[in-house]
């Protein structure tokens, strides 16, 4: 069959060219300017020699028709690991309370103050949410001024219209840990401009010590061209390989209608180590047999590595916990 939907039959003596009625030439789709970024998380291992988790991600870039942009492209990529502290608990991560306007930033939530924010070290980055998820304005923006009330971000780059319920963290690379009383790291092995090869994809390695297991970090991805801006933000728990398994524990009923309250530990599964500031949630417990009022006591691991449990059952029955092995976010 040739491209133009014919077909030659043909010996020694005769050719003969059949004409296919219903053939319809494929339509090309050539690439276009790029419309959105997305990320995807490969593969997670652990170095002994630098004692860091390596996390392997790939970064793609498409147009308006789904096409990988078939040409090189420089992206600014980064990652936000620990968001300002507005108080002693309060952290500058907001979710539908955002609102961009032109070049001004701000929250509805009162109580996000941007006092403690620097335009020298921080970065704004919008997240998706499913009212808000526009590549025009998510990903990271950069910070020019604080207003003189400390209720709003002056930007670098100004947005079309005024956009309102927006996810939002504002945050650095670094991290306070109060389990340790230090300061935690994360890094990219690519920082800042890079560019993406012909399919428009690229990769790129996350690195984290084992103290941040359990915890979130935010990456952000931006691109301008030809005065267009998109960007892509991508919240990810690090979880470094996995976490050892923990036995269900159950919970035996008495003559008496019993109460009980039960812990599961986190650790590590291949350091074996304590997971700090981790977050589970009911959600991540299975219950069977008879099981009353249960309910998560203690949701964060603290710095015991410890989550506790409630339930109750009935007399002469029991009810049995099982942890799935993972953990939430920290909203």
């Amino acid at each position: 069959v040739n491209q133009n939907g014919t077909t030659k039959e043909y010996n020694k003596y005769w050719e003969k060219v059949i004409v296919n009625p219903y053939y319809k030439p494929e339509k090309i789709v050539t690439s276009e300017e790029p419309s959105s970024v997305s990320f995807s998380k490969v593969s997670t291992n652990y170095n002994s020699d630098t004692g860091l988790f390596e996390e392997r991600y790939l970064v793609r870039v498409v147009d308006g028709n789904g096409n990988p942009v078939a040409k090189s492209l420089k992206i600014d990529l980064g990652v936000v690991n620990g968001a300002v502290k507005t108080g002693l608990k309060k952290s500058l991560i907001g979710y539908g309370s955002g609102v961009l306007d032109k070049n001004i930033f701000s929250s509805t939530n009162k109580s996000d103050t941007f006092t403690n924010v620097s335009s020298s070290e921080d970065v704004l980055v919008i997240m998706p949410n499913h009212i808000r998820n526009n590549p025009a304005y998510l990903g990271m923006w950069r910070i020019q001024d604080i207003s003189e009330d400390s209720h709003s971000l002056l930007l670098d780059k100004s947005y079309s219209t005024k956009v309102d319920n927006l996810d939002f963290i504002v945050g650095h690379d670094y991290r306070y840990d109060e389990c340790d009383n230090a300061l935690h790291n994360v890094f990219l092995d690519v920082y800042g401009d890079y560019y993406l090869n012909e399919n428009g994809q690229g990769k790129f390695v996350l690195y984290y010590p084992p103290e941040m297991v359990g915890k979130d970090v935010v990456l952000y991805a931006n691109i301008v061209t030809n005065d267009k801006r998109i960007g892509s933000a991508y919240r990810t728990i690090l979880k470094g390989t996995g976490f050892l398994d923990v036995a269900p524990i159950k919970c035996e009923g008495t003559d008496n209608y019993t109460n009980c309250q039960l812990s599961f530990e986190i650790r590590t599964k291949d350091l074996n180590t304590t997971v700090t500031e981790a977050v589970v949630t009911e959600k991540n417990f299975q219950l069977s047999g008879v099981c009353n009022n249960f309910k998560v006591s203690k949701n964060s691991t603290e710095c015991d590595g410890k989550i506790v449990v409630e339930v109750s059952t009935d007399v002469n029955q029991s009810c049995t916990v099982t942890w799935d092995g993972q953990i939430s976010y920290n909203r």
